[in-house]
């Protein structure tokens, strides 16, 4: 259904039935996603920082004016 009656290419035809093969490589209960998540976050969140920081950084400063 994703890729419709336009299919993807030469690679995947109109409507074209998909199968994929997965493997499981993990199962957490909640409490243990839960915690994964925040750390996460937490790592994307700290990322996140540090570029803001960088861009801030690499922005040319103002000159103040002279009296």
């Amino acid at each position: 259904m994703a890729y419709g009656a336009q299919g993807a290419g030469a690679d995947i035809g109109p409507n074209e039935i998909l199968v994929f093969d997965i493997e499981v490589l993990d199962i957490l209960n909640q409490t243990q996603a839960m915690a994964d998540m925040e750390a996460t976050q937490k790592r994307m969140q700290e990322m996140q920082q540090r570029m803001m920081d960088s861009m801030q950084k690499a922005q040319p400063q103002p000159v103040p004016a002279q009296k």
